[in-house]
C-alpha cells in the first residue's frame, strides 16, 4: 500500500484541479492561498477545502462570510484555527477520514450477491429512488437527502447513481460517484438495516469504482466513517488523511 502522504497528495491534487476546472466551467470566485482552495459565489455550491495546517484561515475568512451562500468549509482535523471557526458561526457536520483507490491497487471484479441485483439508474428518472435507498440506508444521520446531494448537482455534474436490490426490486443499497478531472470521488455509500453485514457495500463500492476508472479516471477517492475503515480498506483504499466538515449556522457571524 502506499504511504499516507503519497495518497494525501493525489487526493489534494484532484479536488484543486477539479476546482480550478470548475471555476472556468461555473464562473464564481475562486479561493487560492497556500494549504487552501475554494470556489465561492457559484451556482452550485461548493466547499472550501482547508489542506494544511498552515492555511491562513484567519485572513480568508472574510471572504467566505462574504459569500453568498456562505459555503461549507472541510478543514484538515489537525489545523489550529478550528475555534475560529466555530467562533464565526460555523459547527462541525462530521469527522471523517480520506481514503484513497489508486487503480494498480483495485480489483477487476465486482463480487455477486445472491438474491441481490445491481444497476446504475438513469438520471433523472432515477433520482427519486436513489432518494429512498439513501433515506432508508443512513436513517436519521442524513437529514434532507436532496438538501444533502441537490437534484441540480445530479443532473448538471456528471454524476453517476448506483443501486442495489432485493428480490422484491426494493432498493436495498445506494452509491454515487461523480468524475473529477482526474480521478473520481464515490460517496451515498449505504446499505439498509436488515441487509448489512452481507458484503453489498462492499460490491456497490467495487461497480462504482470500475465504473469509474471506465472513464478514465486515474484513482478513487472517498471519505469514510470509522465504520467503514474496514469495508474499503478490504477493497484497496488506502487512508489519506483526516477532515472535519463544517457546515454555516443559518446565521454566520
Amino acid at each position: 500500500m502506499r504511504e499516507a502522504a503519497e495518497l494525501w497528495a493525489i487526493a489534494i491534487g484532484d479536488i484543486e484541479d477539479d476546482l480550478r476546472s470548475r471555476h472556468v466551467e461555473l464562473g464564481g470566485q475562486l479561493v487560492e492561498s497556500p494549504g487552501m482552495i475554494g470556489l465561492l459565489n457559484s451556482p452550485i455550491p461548493y466547499p472550501c477545502y482547508v489542506h494544511a495546517d498552515e492555511a491562513d484561515l484567519r485572513n480568508v475568512l472574510p471572504r467566505l462570510l462574504n459569500s453568498r451562500p456562505v459555503p461549507r468549509v472541510h478543514l484538515i482535523s489537525s489545523h489550529p484555527d478550528r475555534d475560529l471557526l466555530e467562533e464565526s458561526g460555523w459547527q462541525v457536520q462530521q469527522e471523517v477520514t480520506q481514503m484513497v483507490l489508486p487503480r494498480s491497487a483495485a480489483s477487476s471484479t465486482c463480487p455477486s450477491i445472491d438474491g441481490v441485483t445491481f444497476e446504475e439508474l438513469e438520471i433523472p428518472e432515477g433520482i427519486a429512488s436513489f432518494y429512498a435507498g439513501m433515506t432508508a440506508g443512513f436513517g436519521d444521520a442524513l437529514g434532507d437527502a436532496e438538501e444533502e446531494l441537490p437534484r441540480e448537482v445530479i443532473a448538471t455534474q456528471g454524476i453517476h447513481l448506483f443501486v442495489a436490490r432485493d428480490d422484491a426490486d426494493q432498493v436495498i443499497g445506494t452509491a454515487g460517484a461523480r468524475r473529477r478531472s482526474g480521478g473520481a470521488n464515490l460517496f451515498a455509500i449505504s446499505v439498509v438495516p436488515g441487509h448489512r453485514d452481507r458484503g453489498i457495500g462492499s460490491a456497490l463500492t467495487a461497480l462504482a469504482s470500475l465504473a469509474m476508472f471506465e472513464t478514465g479516471a486515474c484513482s478513487i477517492q472517498l471519505y469514510a466513517t470509522e465504520e467503514g475503515h474496514r469495508v474499503y480498506e478490504r477493497a484497496g483504499f488506502g487512508v489519506a488523511g483526516h477532515w472535519a466538515f463544517y457546515r454555516p449556522t443559518s446565521q454566520p457571524r
